[in-house]
């Protein structure tokens, strides 16, 4: 387990920066709530004033005056984003920095097979990104309950389980896309997660595009969908499917390739 942990170790202050600077956010949106709810009629007269706005965010069908409806539009677009951004840029780099960074004749020297190599590196990805969303939804509780707005549990708990789907599947999906690239490249991360996020918010404003709920994550771990309803197993099945393919290919294309060193 040499390579994760040393992946581990390389990728502990990305890690602790963005989980502190995602749960400061989420904590400051908790810190105004109280306030938010002393003039909700206020709140709730620009809301009508921008269905627009409304609708694509998913607040369409969702109780705003809420704490647990609030905070799940609130941790969707920190938690959800951010930690897509982190998973996706992460997972984007994990093998194509080995080539890019010229670190390969470094590496594979070594008596451990490609195959062991992709698999600690998939493993310490996998450790960083649950390791993010357990910090942002510790500190969600703990400042939930400074403000004295308990979450109800079983809400809290599925909200956040969809939200580890997102960017665990964001992650997945990026690194096999690594074992593609020459080198590691943060856009490309950045481009996926905003593509799937933009695609969710089309889906939003035009239902009659829920087909492409199958493409993107962000439909299954919409606030509003998941506090509301039941989570949408046959959505995040296709979804995990489809990453489970590129994920594969990825591992075909590294064991295969040759690494430039």
């Amino acid at each position: 387990m040499i390579i994760f942990k040393h992946e581990m170790k390389r990728g502990r202050r990305a890690l602790f920066i963005w989980s502190v600077a995602i749960s400061a956010f989420v904590v400051i949106s908790l810190m105004l709530y109280p306030k938010i709810e002393r003039n909700m009629k206020l709140v709730n007269s620009i809301l009508t004033n921008f269905q627009f706005l409304t609708a694509a965010f998913g607040m369409f069908n969702t109780d705003y005056v809420s704490m647990i409806s609030y905070y799940g539009i609130e941790a969707g677009a920190f938690l959800g984003l951010g930690g897509g951004l982190f998973a996706a840029t992460t997972g984007a780099a994990m093998l194509a920095k080995e080539e890019g960074r010229h670190t390969a004749e470094f590496l594979m020297p070594h008596p451990i097979s490609r195959f062991s190599v992709i698999t600690q590196k998939l493993l310490a990805l996998l450790v960083q990104v649950i390791i993010l969303n357990l910090f942002v939804s510790g500190v969600s509780l703990l400042a939930a309950q400074i403000v004295k707005r308990p979450f109800p549990m079983d809400q809290f708990a599925q909200l956040h389980f969809a939200l580890l789907l997102l960017t665990i599947q964001l992650g997945l999906i990026c690194f096999g896309l690594s074992a593609f690239m020459k080198k590691d490249n943060p856009v490309v991360g950045i481009a996926v997660t905003l593509a799937f996020y933009f695609t969710n918010i089309f889906i939003n404003i035009n239902r009659e595009t829920a087909l492409f709920k199958y493409i993107t994550p962000y439909f299954y771990a919409d606030g509003s969908r998941v506090i509301d309803g039941a989570m949408p197993w046959d959505v995040i099945s296709i979804s995990y499917a489809a990453a489970a393919v590129i994920l594969m290919a990825g591992y075909i294309k590294y064991i295969r390739k040759d690494l430039a060193i």
